[in-house]
């Protein structure tokens, strides 16, 4: 006697392809009923673009309205058609037929879900699920044909990269060879135009000099903000210390470092701090005040300006306001 509440497996007589059934006995007021479904594939084996037909027989003790729920797809395969037939009574049972028509378009080896189906015994719903099928499905593309048949879409060009490549540097090549001939220093070659020679950093300095002695009377933080500007240019410009971005303490540092005399160390020390207070502190210095930070700015840069054989050798402009 077979267990009640269990399930089991058993080969199928139905079709051709792989048969399988399932039987699930279920116990109900007193009475067993049982709701078995047969399974069939063909072709289980087959080319891209194929049919596969699977059918489904629900055999049952008793009319049970027997349904399988079928979307657009089951899994990857494609759903082409999908049919129902009636009830019909064999002996002491009640069967229906189910017919899917599939279609795969992925080459290899693919399984088949399983599907669900549901009947209505004795007021209850029983739920049988279909086994996974393994199908295999092959490319139509063989080494006597080239023909693709029953594939989607087209395929696309693929670019001849070792063409192009060559091209490429073919014109790379007579792009340099232009240039060179344009820039280059060859024979028959032409050279950019020279520009101007720099301006030394004495001759600059002199010549902001020159038109800030024609605004002594400008707003002392006017004046001295142009001024240690000045100082800080030429520092940087003669000496390569920087002096643009540091702090008045910071300068005082690199002062130190510079071969110049005491005496100018202390004078420059000055001119910035007077800047400072003029500048942050809103403090007005006297018309002599201004006057002497002035002389001992363009007093440092008269002492300090390299020789006049120096600079022909380096190539900046001497020429002095």
């Amino acid at each position: 006697m077979i267990p009640t509440n269990c399930n089991y497996a058993r080969p199928s007589p139905f079709g051709k392809g792989v048969g399988l059934g399932l039987a699930i006995w279920f116990l109900t007021s007193g009475a067993f009923a049982k709701v078995r479904v047969e399974t069939s594939l063909e072709p289980r084996e087959g080319t891209v673009g194929d049919l596969l037909v699977l059918q489904l027989k629900t055999v049952a003790e008793a009319p049970g309205n027997c349904r399988v729920d079928v979307g657009g797809t089951v899994g990857a395969f494609e759903v082409v058609q999908f049919s129902t037939a009636a009830e019909q009574r064999n002996g002491s049972l009640v069967e229906r037929d189910f017919t899917i028509t599939l279609a795969l378009f992925d080459v290899g080896v693919s399984t088949l879900p399983a599907l669900t189906v549901r009947c209505q015994e004795q007021a209850q719903t029983v739920e049988v699920k279909t086994p996974e099928i393994p199908v295999t499905i092959k490319s139509v593309l063989t080494p006597e044909s080239k023909d693709i048949r029953g594939l989607k879409g087209y395929l696309k060009k693929v670019p001849n990269w070792p063409v192009i490549l060559s091209l490429l540097a073919f014109l790379l090549v007579i792009g340099g060879i232009v240039v060179w001939v344009k820039f280059g220093k060859g024979k028959g070659g032409r050279r950019p135009p020279p520009g101007p020679p720099p301006v030394a950093p004495h001759v600059r300095a002199l010549e902001d000099l020159r038109r800030l002695e024609e605004e002594l009377t400008a707003p002392a933080k006017v004046f001295y903000s142009q001024l240690t500007d000045i100082l800080r240019a030429y520092l940087e410009g003669a000496f390569d210390a920087p002096a643009m971005d540091r702090t008045t303490a910071e300068i005082f540092v690199e002062l130190k470092s510079l071969s110049i005399t005491i005496d100018q160390r202390l004078g420059l020390r000055a001119v910035l701090e007077d800047g400072d207070l003029a500048k942050f502190a809103k403090l007005e210095p006297t018309e002599e005040e201004r006057l002497n930070d002035f002389q001992r700015v363009r007093d440092f840069v008269l002492a300090t300006k390299p020789d006049e054989e120096n600079l022909k050798a380096d190539g900046r402009a001497t020429k002095e306001p």
